[in-house]
């Protein structure tokens, strides 16, 4: 074989092997040093609906079966780096059906997060939603911290201690702010078994699993956190969601994820990284905020954003 005839063979021969070769996988886009893909009207929008979100006190969004969460208050959950991205349902959320988040509202206060968590993300409403976001779906609230995992029900019935009477509220005949508050101090006080004892208002906006005394549980639920926050404002409420399909990431409404300062960086850290995470997966950009938790029921909740704060 000649020499050209050589040469023309090995360019045929390694133009086929490049077409035929795999692509290799996308990169998030590099920035220059002290850019940012997130800009202030991102971050400032995005807080000033938090906060209008905040003090939104509505009983329910237009109709009985409509519950305020579709429309006000801050759902939000905290997180702490691990061996799964925090915007995805954990290993026990995946086995037990629910995912556990917060409710933060004027008048749905507490001054700390679950675990002490120090940094998490926050999901838009329900009526917020915009184009393929995930509408997830919320079953169950509880005023206080209910210690889900021990309960059957995706975290939303009986709890092991209390197979009885800590059900659903409304099975129970227990509908009102009142009623359930009078359920909760029925038992000893003693370590958490109020807590474990307390009953779970169904605020499912699906049916065939909602009820017409789905917005009122939800209120009612609200409005009791208030009656027993001397026993309990340092604890969570607890909002139980049906637990989504992880591969959907992309979908997950994600609004912003939030840090607070309790000490040192840890917490900023922490939402920085979830916002690289999530920029690096989907290229979507969610801005990082700061959450000041109210220390006592006459203080407020504060969402701020700051430049300074982003990863990316």
């Amino acid at each position: 074989m000649s020499k050209l005839v050589l040469s023309v063979f090995l360019i045929i021969s390694s133009a086929n092997a490049f077409a035929f070769a795999k692509p290799p996988p996308p990169q998030p886009p590099t920035n220059p040093p002290g850019y940012s893909v997130v800009t202030p009207e991102l971050g400032n929008k995005v807080v000033k609906n938090l906060m209008e979100n905040y003090y939104d006190t509505r009983a329910n969004c237009g109709a009985s079966h409509r519950s305020s969460y579709l429309c006000s208050g801050v759902t939000l959950r905290g997180t702490q780096p691990g061996n799964y991205h925090v915007w995805e349902p954990s290993p026990s959320s995946e086995k037990s059906g629910g995912v556990s988040f917060s409710y933060l509202r004027t008048d749905a206060k507490f001054s700390r997060l679950a675990y002490g968590y120090k940094s998490g993300f926050t999901i838009y409403p329900t009526f917020e939603l915009v184009g393929s976001a995930l509408d997830l779906e919320y079953l169950c609230f509880f005023p206080v911290d209910a210690d889900t995992n021990r309960r059957d029900a995706a975290g939303c019935g009986a709890h092991s201690s209390y197979q009885s009477n800590s059900g659903e509220c409304n099975a129970q005949g227990i509908y009102s702010k009142g009623q359930w508050v009078n359920h909760y101090n029925s038992t000893s006080s003693n370590g958490d078994n109020r807590d474990h004892h307390q009953c779970g208002f169904n605020i499912q906006y699906y049916y065939p699993n909602a009820t017409e005394f789905v917005a009122s549980n939800f209120y009612q639920g609200l409005q009791a956190m208030r009656d027993v926050s001397g026993q309990t404002h340092n604890k969570q409420n607890e909002i139980r969601i049906k637990t989504w399909d992880k591969s959907l990431g992309r979908q997950t409404p994600v609004q912003a994820f939030f840090y607070i300062d309790i000490t040192g960086q840890e917490g900023l850290n922490e939402a920085r990284s979830y916002q690289q995470d999530f920029y690096n997966m989907y290229g979507l950009i969610k801005p990082v905020v700061k959450l000041d938790l109210p220390a006592t029921w006459d203080d407020e909740a504060q969402f701020t954003f700051s430049m300074d704060d982003q990863a990316i």
